[in-house]
């Protein structure tokens, strides 16, 4: 077996942090993510360019980061910012091998817990045993997954705006009102196109 070859990635501390309701479900939401960057993290993702029709081939890793780059979203907890950089870097195939041995005995634990039979029956179950089966599946159902994150995200800012706009009529600052609610109609117009791409990709998937 090779040995790893360790590629040192400072935790993701600027990630913004989110303390309301949606906590615990956001980190549910990205533990998913991480399970399925952990187990196919390097595998490539095949999808069709709307302009060209060409396939575009991206790993499930780059995929990921792209999309959530594209709304200028973190994954909420630095771990799992860690995780997702050090994929992204990591010049082994066998990403799950990697984190296994990984030098940090927190990071060994967590991805053990995110390794478990229940996912390799889920796997099987899907017919996805080979290169080809599994490169279908994960090009349909990883969009939706990272979508839901997405989702959950954009519900709590605009959680965590209503609050805000309260405190700003309530202390009479209207200029910051006026930023606020813009802000607001630009996340409402972020959710109406996840909530429309969430229905395409679970048409595309069944």
């Amino acid at each position: 077996t090779a040995t790893p070859v360790y590629v040192p990635i400072a935790p993701q501390t600027t990630a913004p942090q989110t303390v309301d309701a949606t906590l615990p479900y956001t980190y549910l939401q990205e533990q998913v993510i991480m399970r399925y960057l952990i187990n196919y993290g390097k595998h490539l993702l095949v999808f069709k360019d709307e302009e060209t029709g060409e396939d575009i081939s991206l790993s499930l890793s780059e995929y990921v980061d792209a999309v959530l780059e594209q709304d200028e979203m973190f994954l909420q907890y630095p771990l799992h910012g860690q995780l997702l950089q050090e994929t992204l870097a990591c010049q082994e195939e066998d990403v799950r091998h990697y984190f296994l041995n990984h030098p940090d005995i927190a990071i060994q634990n967590y991805t053990f817990s995110l390794v478990e039979d229940k996912y390799e029956r889920c796997r099987n179950e899907k017919d996805t045993s080979n290169a080809d089966q599994l490169t279908k599946h994960l090009s349909q159902v990883m969009p939706q997954v990272v979508l839901e994150f997405k989702m959950r995200m954009v519900k709590g800012w605009l959680k965590d705006l209503s609050g805000q706009i309260k405190q700003a009529q309530m202390a009479n600052d209207w200029n910051q009102v006026r930023e606020l609610l813009k802000r607001q109609v630009e996340l409402t117009d972020t959710q109406k196109i996840i909530a429309d791409s969430l229905k395409e990709s679970k048409i595309h998937r069944f």
